[in-house]
């Protein structure tokens, strides 16, 4: 498993404390606390954000919070092990942003605004360093981006984020290419515009098919 801890906790939390004082940034920034090295790998936009007021108040403050294996059954993560358990893949799962906020147009508005952009741009930077260590690798993954806005920041097509990826979309096998990695990009895969069941089995058979395709272990 690859640790996400000491890549993250440093300097997200500098950078809350930079900003400490924001609406933005008065809750503390969450992700998971590792990812496997091979597999699948579902890419989000940022953790949401809890309606409970009790929690709320503990989650106020500038270090970093990262969830462990327990968090992993939270009904967001449903469908991934859902896929996991399809395609026998250890599975893991990686926001671009770290900011709690559950309103993905709330996040979308902070790039109007120069700190909020920069606020989101480090964020970004922080993660594609990850991403990039993850691509320049020798093992094979799959990566499922489920959201129309992580698809365009990983493209490269929002401004004021620093740049993206340029993939290259396959014939042979149906979907988009990155080195040794696989890309898949697919809407929200839980809540109201989850993909409809129809697409969700295509989706497990076309991961299991680029499986067979490419020998994964």
């Amino acid at each position: 498993m690859i640790q996400l801890k000491p890549k993250l906790a440093i300097p997200l939390e500098k950078l809350w404390k930079e900003h400490k004082g924001e609406e933005y940034a008065q809750y503390t920034p969450h992700a998971l606390s590792e990812i496997p090295e091979s597999g699948l790998l579902f890419i989000g936009i940022n953790p949401s954000l809890t309606r409970n007021k009790e929690e709320l108040k503990k989650l106020i403050g500038t270090k970093p919070n990262f969830g462990t294996e327990e968090n992993k059954e939270h009904k967001y993560f449903k469908k991934f092990i859902e896929i996991s358990e399809a395609t026998q893949l250890p599975w893991g799962h990686l926001d671009i942003f770290y900011l709690r906020e559950t309103s993905q147009n709330s996040v979308k508005d902070l790039l109007k605004r120069e700190n909020g952009r920069d606020f989101l741009n480090q964020q970004w930077v922080l993660t594609k360093s990850i991403l990039d260590a993850l691509l320049q690798g020798s093992e094979k993954r799959i990566v499922v981006v489920s959201n129309a806005f992580a698809r365009d920041i990983i493209m490269g097509n929002v401004n004021g984020l620093s740049e993206g990826y340029t993939l290259e979309f396959d014939e042979k096998i149906g979907t988009y290419t990155y080195k040794n990695t696989i890309f898949f990009f697919t809407s929200m895969l839980t809540g109201q515009r989850a993909l409809d069941k129809g697409s969700f089995e295509r989706l497990i058979w076309h991961i299991n098919f680029i499986k067979k395709l490419n020998k994964f272990k």
